[in-house]
């Protein structure tokens, strides 16, 4: 893939739903900006290759605006 990881917030169930099922199904990570498991209520996503997801994870929960 062309990258490692992607994050945005401010975001309903279904602009999250299938990309966060392409990038799992591809052996990659999905969570929220507190790491935990998608819901129909998230509205933030974290996607990673798995590799540099609590690295990613350490660096947002450093934002003051994360959800």
């Amino acid at each position: 893939g062309r990258l490692e990881g992607y994050w945005e917030q401010q975001l309903n169930a279904w602009d999250i739903s299938a990309g966060a099922l392409i990038v799992q199904e591809a052996g990659g990570t999905v969570t929220d900006y507190h790491g935990n498991a998608l819901t129909h209520k998230s509205q933030s996503v974290l996607a990673t290759n798995g590799l540099i997801h609590q690295q990613l994870l350490a660096v947002l929960k450093g934002q003051s605006n994360a959800d």
